[in-house]
């Protein structure tokens, strides 16, 4: 794709404390209370050189870190954000030590690894309306390459005791496609989305369902990627895509299926190879000789 590669992007991982899915039931004033603990520890922490690990922060326990990375709580919860970074090349320099998997064995509960992308609001649009509908497919298959891999137990219940919980656990290549609810939403009653669309001025995809991923080689090539499919939906190169029939479905059955034949149903309920549709649907318009 002959273009500038550069796209504004950043990663937010959550850090969830005193929640856990061996637990019956928790208070969410305990959470925020520890939490401003842990805030306010590394607020008096200091690294060898006696510089402070947290540089600024206001009242409302939102600041910046030594490296330019912001930390703030959201929702209660502890949150590091790295700068904004012109490329997934000048994002490796802030590594945020991701959790190997940011689900728990019940996957509902959750530790945010978000992804942001700048898109230009004129590009990004077609007769006045967000081409989601190019990018959908691409973030439901996408864990074929950069999945984390982990355990999870469906079907366990608030009831379910540890012994359980561990016993129904199976392995997937995506644990946060388990808990993705929805393809598209936002904070609220629309959170456990596959990604949204956030600002005002400064428009960002806001990658829900991001994966915890500590491999930097993956971490490097998934936002790299990801970061020149939406250039090309932004260019044209990327204008229409045949959907993929129930997208949450689909994005949960990839990730059960650890064999590799991975099949997908497309709206117009013709079946295709996951890897066939993802290389003539998105790889070959990455192809700069093309």
């Amino acid at each position: 794709m002959k273009s500038n590669l550069n796209k504004w992007q950043g990663i937010e991982q959550e850090f969830r404390i005193g929640i856990s899915s061996i637990l019956k039931q928790y208070k969410p004033q305990e959470v925020h209370r520890h939490a401003i603990q842990i805030f306010n520890a590394l607020k008096r922490y200091k690294f060898f050189d006696e510089r402070p690990a947290i540089i600024y922060s206001s009242k409302n326990f939102n600041g910046f870190m030594r490296n330019g990375s912001r930390i703030y709580l959201c929702d209660f919860l502890p949150e590091i954000a790295t700068p904004e970074c012109r490329n997934a090349f000048e994002k490796e320099k802030f590594r945020i030590q991701c959790w190997k998997v940011n689900t728990e064995l019940k996957p509902e509960f959750t530790r945010g690894t978000h992804e942001n992308y700048s898109i230009d609001a004129m590009k990004f649009k077609k007769e006045g309306e967000f081409k989601k509908d190019c990018l959908i497919p691409f973030l439901i298959l996408k864990p074929i390459f950069f999945g984390a891999g982990g355990y999870v137990s469906e079907g366990a219940s608030d009831f379910s005791g540890l012994e359980e919980i561990i016993e129904k656990a199976k392995y997937v290549v995506s644990p946060k496609a388990m808990a993705t609810r929805r393809v598209y939403g936002g904070g609220g009653t629309r959170k456990h989305s596959l990604f949204s669309i956030r600002g005002i001025s400064n428009l960002r995809i806001h990658v829900d369902g991001g994966e915890g991923l500590r491999s930097e080689v993956a971490r490097l090539l998934n936002n790299a990627i990801t970061s020149y499919v939406i250039q090309a939906i932004e260019s044209g190169k990327i204008d229409k895509v045949e959907g993929i029939e129930d997208p949450i479905g689909t994005f949960r059955a990839l990730s059960r299926n650890i064999e590799g034949d991975w099949e997908i149903k497309l709206e117009n309920s013709e079946r295709i190879n996951a890897l066939d549709y993802l290389n003539s649907t998105y790889i070959d318009a990455l192809d700069e000789r093309k």
